[in-house]
């Protein structure tokens, strides 16, 4: 049923040792692949198998692999583990022996074995081939939740594709095949870990995109185009699948559709895709997959920076830091302040010593910002040193939705201050290995930004309202 032969003699050991942690309920001592003496693993205590009598005493494990198909193992392939049984016995190390291959095993044969391993003097021999192996991994839930980190993706991805939809349907399981392929490029291209992945937006209808139109997301996705093309209305849409007030502004006007996005999800549960449709009386409808639901258990978590133009004040005139922060971000007074403390003690030398401070019933904020003078409040920085400190909060705050749900940050204000060197630094920032969120960027034609590396996507949004075109090419 499960292609054992392909896994490798160590995966195997691990895969048997987990069985009988799991399934057979002991705790197991491992041994050293080099020196295990004739023992894989061992366990002293009692076990009683179905239907026989109750064993106690020390036991040993052995885990016998082979890269043949659809062979059948044979005495004379244990006449050395029999000499190893044999002097395990003398040392009181072995009263009864689990023999586990993922060779077959008949009738016959396992007779056999128990006549070999009684004549080295084990009091009580249990043999487990390979149809009982894969029986477990079938019927167990727990087992299989293991299966990826047992086994390794290659070999889980041979377990998926040769499955064929016997308990599961064939979706379902290429789904998790999807997921933990991903999870592997991320890895493997220095992008880090994460819960899940924001695979792709489609962009079924809507006031402004053609139809069907599709983007694929990156780590970081940078989206450009010239004003009144749909950058602003994209970031609202996917930030209206967890806050419907984004949505529901978008009220299908005479002769026009409302939004209509669904986004697909790689989590390690499997594939999702979640939709959200905005009807003419302003009713928000949801979908996962092809199936209605009253709204979205497990939303895909986003953060918008929303458009805004910085303006100097003198000091006696600067708004609350934290109500000016709050707004932008879309938070209250309380909940941004939280994040204050986590940047306060990140390593990251962009954004430093931040602190917030009450007089005159205002909330400041002081911080130091690289480049400029430090200890200054939030309302004295510049546009860009400001959109540097948010992006620091709002950093923090996905870093903690991305722990349970796929997140993205959604970055259309301020960004286009940030000019070439400032943009870089924050590409960077936005493209470290520990953070568990994605992130999308809003730029304007011609903004200076850095050049692009693995991991980006550019999209280009061309056109005029109601055909605007989406124009990608994958870095």
């Amino acid at each position: 049923m499960y292609d054992l032969h392909n896994l490798g003699w160590n995966d195997f050991q691990q895969l048997c040792l987990t069985i009988t942690r799991e399934i057979l309920g002991q705790v197991v001592e491992s041994f050293l692949d080099s020196s295990d003496g004739g023992r894989d693993g061992a366990f002293t205590g009692q076990w009683q198998p179905t239907g026989q009598e109750n064993l106690s005493g020390p036991f040993v494990i052995q885990c016998k692999f082979t890269s043949r198909v659809n062979y059948v193992l044979k005495t004379s392939d244990l006449a050395d583990e029999a000499e190893k049984a044999k002097k395990l016995v003398a040392r009181g190390l072995c009263d009864s022996y689990v023999l586990m291959t993922n060779a077959g095993l008949s009738g016959s044969s396992a007779a056999k074995i128990k006549a070999l391993f009684k004549a080295a003097g084990v009091k009580h021999i249990a043999t487990f081939g390979s149809t009982w192996i894969s029986q477990q991994i079938l019927e167990n839930k727990r087992l299989r939740m293991l299966v990826p980190r047992v086994y390794g993706l290659g070999d889980l991805s041979q377990i998926v594709d040769k499955h064929r939809g016997v308990r599961y349907p064939p979706s379902v399981l290429l789904g998790y095949k999807d997921a933990h392929e991903a999870r592997i490029a991320r890895e493997q291209g220095g992008q880090g870990e994460q819960f899940s992945w924001l695979e792709r937006i489609r962009l079924r209808s809507g006031p402004i995109f053609v139809p069907d139109a599709v983007i694929d997301l990156g780590k970081l996705t940078v989206v450009c185009g010239e004003n009144e093309t749909g950058k602003s209305g994209l970031c609202k849409w996917l930030a209206g699948l967890s806050e419907p007030q984004f949505l529901e502004r978008w009220v299908a006007r005479p002769h026009t559709r409302g939004p209509d996005i669904s986004v697909t999800c790689l989590t390690p549960f499997g594939r999702q895709e979640q939709r959200a449709r905005v009807r003419a009386n302003g009713q928000v409808e949801y979908w996962i997959d092809d199936t209605p639901v009253p709204l979205l258990p497990a939303p895909v978590r986003s953060l918008y920076l929303r458009e805004y133009a910085s303006q100097y004040c003198e000091p006696h005139d600067e708004p609350d830091d934290i109500a000016v922060i709050a707004e932008r971000l879309g938070l209250t007074k309380g909940v941004v302040q939280n994040p204050v403390g986590v940047v306060d003690h990140s390593s990251d030398p962009g954004v430093r010593s931040l602190q917030v401070q009450e007089g005159g019933g205002r909330l400041r904020l002081y911080c130091d910002v690289e480049g400029t003078v430090p200890g200054l409040p939030f309302g004295q920085l510049s546009s860009s040193e400001q959109v540097t400190v948010m992006v620091r909060l709002a950093a923090a705050y996905a870093n903690t939705l991305g722990r349970a749900a796929p997140t993205i940050l959604l970055l259309d204000g301020g960004m286009v201050s940030l000019g070439a060197e400032k943009g870089q630094r924050t590409a960077e920032f936005l493209m470290r290995k520990e953070h568990r969120f994605q992130s999308l960027v809003v730029l304007l034609p011609g903004s200076p930004w850095p050049l692009p590396w693995q991991g980006w996507e550019f999209v280009r949004l061309v056109g005029e309202v109601g055909s605007v075109r989406i124009e990608q090419a994958a870095t």
